[in-house]
């Protein structure tokens, strides 16, 4: 009896997602996730901008060692892995900047880096962005 009182309420939330429509059911925890998801990414980002081989100017950036850029690239790769459980559109832009540090550093040599700099300023954006608008 009550599985006929249920299956116009599930039609109706079939036909709203299939629609693209999804309703806004409360989450009692939400508060909680963007918290836990904001210190997360906030440790991250701390140990990425701490980093020693983070250049902070181009003729920094000219100086460094292939050590140096390797580091980078991993310290990118590893923040970009630490980024992966979350969603939203802020949280892409973050990735897809360490992602492209990542890329960056693994084609520079020393004395030869490009754009490594520019990168480095596109993940110090995407994250006051991703604060700004998720943590704020």
């Amino acid at each position: 009896m009550a599985n006929h009182r249920l299956r116009p309420a599930a039609a109706l939330v079939t036909a709203l997602a299939l629609a693209g429509c999804v309703p806004d059911i409360p989450e009692p925890d939400r508060a909680e996730r963007i918290a836990a998801e904001c210190a997360a990414v906030a440790a991250g980002y701390e140990t990425w901008s701490a980093s020693s081989a983070l250049p902070d100017s181009q003729p920094v950036a000219d100086t460094l060692g292939q050590e140096q850029l390797d580091q980078l690239g991993r310290e990118a790769a590893a923040f970009r892995d630490l980024l992966q459980p979350y969603q939203g559109e802020t949280v892409r832009s973050l990735r897809a900047a360490a992602a492209t540090v990542e890329r960056v550093a693994g084609q520079a040599t020393p004395g030869r880096v490009g754009t490594l700099l520019a990168a480095v300023a596109g993940v110090e954006a995407a994250h006051r962005s991703y604060a700004a608008e998720v943590c704020a």
